[in-house]
């Protein structure tokens, strides 16, 4: 038996409150220098981060897949001794 590590990524698509959606249009409203140079998307992005929305009060997991396939710590064997080598 091999110990690797699989890094996955989760892909989750968040549903954003009534309430938040409010709050997010009030935020950029109330700051426009500070989204003068961004896009539309990602004024509301950052306002997202800003207000600190809690994102996974509803959400569902819509994608996953592997990012990177690694050497793992908790591998006891070098990989010299795993190919058999001296």
């Amino acid at each position: 038996m091999l110990e690797i590590e699989a890094h996955n990524m989760v892909i989750c698509t968040c549903i954003i409150s009534d309430e938040d959606e409010s709050r997010i249009r009030q935020y950029i409203h109330n700051n426009p220098k500070e989204f003068q140079y961004i896009s539309d998307q990602e004024v509301i992005i950052q306002a997202i981060k800003d207000l600190e929305i809690n994102l996974y009060e509803n959400y569902v997991e819509s994608d996953s897949y592997t990012d990177d396939v690694v050497w793992s710590e908790y591998e006891g064997r070098s990989a010299k001794e795993i190919l058999g080598g001296p």
